[in-house]
């Protein structure tokens, strides 16, 4: 049995499904448990419909996406645009780190286009060093 984990840290839904999905595929093939965490609801993802209602349809999405890759879901910890570099967030991240004990942790690269993209590489790199820290509260 193999007990190797793959956790896909990435700020929006669909970045998972756009960045990381087909690597996670190929994982759990092998055998491997999938673990998918979005950082942010997705609120700011259309222009059709009202951030709660858009909230709501990506968080839906989303789900829909971590069964298909038969992962485990955890919920989005902020909204689009207010994701920032805190302690209080890292403790949260690495407190998925912790519970996913991954061997690989996939998320943006740290140079990007987008802020919240680059906040979530930074939580999601600090998570991976402090998640291993039995000081560091979570």
């Amino acid at each position: 049995m193999n007990s190797k984990s793959a956790l896909a840290i990435f700020a929006h839904p669909d970045d998972i499904e756009f960045a990381a999905a087909g690597t996670l595929l190929l994982l759990r093939e092998r055998g491997w448990k999938i673990h998918y965490f979005n950082l942010l609801s997705g609120c700011g993802g259309s222009v059709q419909m009202d951030a709660s209602t858009t909230a709501a349809t990506r968080l839906k999405e989303a789900q829909t996406a971590a069964g298909i890759l038969d992962a485990k879901f955890y919920l989005p910890i902020a909204h689009d645009l207010e994701l920032t570099y805190t302690v209080e967030l890292l403790r949260r991240v690495t407190a998925v780190v912790r519970e996913a004990a991954p061997s690989i942790i996939l998320t943006h690269a740290p140079v990007d286009y987008m802020e919240d993209h680059m906040i979530t590489c930074r939580l999601a790199v600090s998570a991976a060093f402090s998640h291993g820290i039995p000081n560091f509260r979570t």
